[in-house]
């Protein structure tokens, strides 16, 4: 992201934001002053499958800046898969929404969201735990 679209969200009210890219993924410099987290979750591109222990992580991040510094801003490559998946399964633990209703959700105001189907099945999973 360039300064222009960190200037853009910060004029919207963004304060906090969590990256799911790896680091040689994408340019990664938010506004020093806003909360920021990042972890690298597995996507279509990667041969690596999505680890259970990796969303679990990220939506509890997720969870924790958007209870600090609303609103929180998700980050990856595209907002397709990664980003929204973390956002579904926030919404899911912390608004006890159920899968659909939270990809709904999502899908409303994000109509890009293309999250894999395995990933939703193991965010199934793992919100069942």
């Amino acid at each position: 992201m360039n300064s222009h679209q960190w200037e853009s969200l910060s004029n919207h009210g963004i304060r906090s934001v969590l990256s799911c890219c790896a680091a040689n993924e994408a340019d990664w410099s938010p506004p020093t002053l806003w909360e920021q987290r990042r972890i690298s979750l597995s996507d279509h591109r990667d041969p690596d499958a999505l680890q259970p222990d990796h969303l679990a992580q990220a939506i509890d991040m997720a969870i924790e800046l958007w209870t600090m510094a609303p609103p929180l801003y998700l980050h990856c490559y595209a907002g397709q898969e990664r980003s929204p998946l973390v956002a579904i399964g926030a919404l899911c633990r912390k608004e006890n929404l159920d899968l659909f209703e939270a990809l709904a959700q999502v899908k409303r105001l994000h109509p890009r969201t293309k999250p894999l189907t395995q990933h939703l099945v193991l965010l199934d999973n793992l919100l069942k735990q």
